[in-house]
């Protein structure tokens, strides 16, 4: 329905299609999740600002993937690569960075 009323490319068509890799992900369907979250991750990263917290979020959800399918070495790239984003965002006090 969303997609129909906006442009395929819309940050809020990111968030459903982070929801539903979210969804996949809680029955351990992870394929499904990480196609899910990818394309969430790409429409993010050409449309939202560079401090958008929803970035970073979308990155460790994909770290958690590979966690879960032991593929440990992408894991921690993506989970560095939120850190970054995170660190970049936020002063080094921020809960996030704790």
């Amino acid at each position: 329905m969303r997609q129909q009323l906006l442009p395929e490319a819309h940050p809020i068509i990111a968030v459903t299609f982070r929801n539903i890799g979210d969804l996949y992900n809680n029955v351990d369907d992870f394929d499904n999740a990480l196609a899910m979250y990818e394309k969430a991750l790409k429409i993010q990263l050409l449309y939202s600002p560079s401090n958008d917290p929803s970035t970073p979020e979308t990155y460790q959800c994909i770290a958690w993937i590979y966690e879960q399918t032991n593929a440990f070495h992408i894991a921690l790239k993506n989970y560095t690569i939120a850190f970054e984003i995170l660190r970049a965002s936020y002063p080094s006090t921020h809960s996030s960075l704790l």
